[in-house]
């Protein structure tokens, strides 16, 4: 059985799926409680996550917090901390991950339950819980 983080760093010879967000269904609204969607601005060419109630919160730009938290997704399935002397995860893997969603995806789906987001645009992630001492996922 192959880990996240494996899967992230294998070679395969399949095209990436069709869906880019990955984000999807993950991220909440923290004032109305709703999920966040996906929306692509054909104009500009962006890609968005957005709240489409009448709560306002600002969208969120789609590149930047999918590589912010795919990068702390990859740093919590290795175990280490963001406070350390030098690079906790590579660029390469971390460009490895962005250039395979469904990889990507699942390096997200093992890190979070879901991400809150503030009115503010904070992202306040809800990790899954850690056997500390196997650094498998408990049971409930």
């Amino acid at each position: 059985m192959s880990t996240p983080l494996a899967t992230c760093a294998a070679a395969s010879l399949v095209s990436p799926p069709p869906d880019p967000w990955l984000l999807r269904g993950r991220l909440v609204c923290e004032r109305c409680g709703r999920t966040r969607l996906p929306v692509f601005d054909p104009g500009v060419g962006r890609r968005s996550y957005d709240c489409a109630t009448p709560c306002q919160a600002p969208p969120l730009p789609a590149a930047r917090v999918e590589r912010d938290l795919l990068l702390l997704a990859l740093m919590w399935t290795t175990g280490r901390s963001e406070h350390t002397d030098g690079p906790v995860v590579s660029a390469d893997r971390l460009g490895a991950c962005l250039a395979w969603p469904d990889r990507a995806r699942a390096v997200i789906g093992a890190a979070y339950v879901a991400v809150t987001v503030t009115e503010h645009g904070h992202l306040r992630p809800i990790y899954r819980p850690l056997d500390t001492r196997t650094g498998t996922e408990t049971a409930r």
